[in-house]
């Protein structure tokens, strides 16, 4: 019984929590239709940035991979090459 009193009053005090959006009153988010479709867009806002994010990061690694791989391939052939002048 204790246990559903306390999420109740976790629920209660997490509806009217401070966050940092638009069209909030006085720092606190109500919950309405018009927040609703701002709340959706800002989602999409934030997963298409993320998108973009990880896209950037992605080609970022693809072109350390392929550096770290010639920088691999220059080291043998340097250590060939060295092998070759030591006989």
């Amino acid at each position: 019984m204790h246990s559903n009193m306390s999420r109740s009053k976790i629920n209660d005090s997490q509806k009217y929590m401070p966050l940092p959006q638009r069209g909030n009153k006085n720092g606190f988010l109500y919950h309405d239709s018009d927040s609703d479709s701002d709340e959706d867009d800002f989602i999409q806002s934030q997963i298409k940035s993320q998108q973009l994010q990880m896209k950037k990061q992605n080609e970022g690694l693809e072109m350390l991979s392929h550096s770290a791989q010639r920088l691999g391939t220059l080291s043998i052939n340097i250590t060939e090459e060295l092998d070759s002048q030591n006989r």
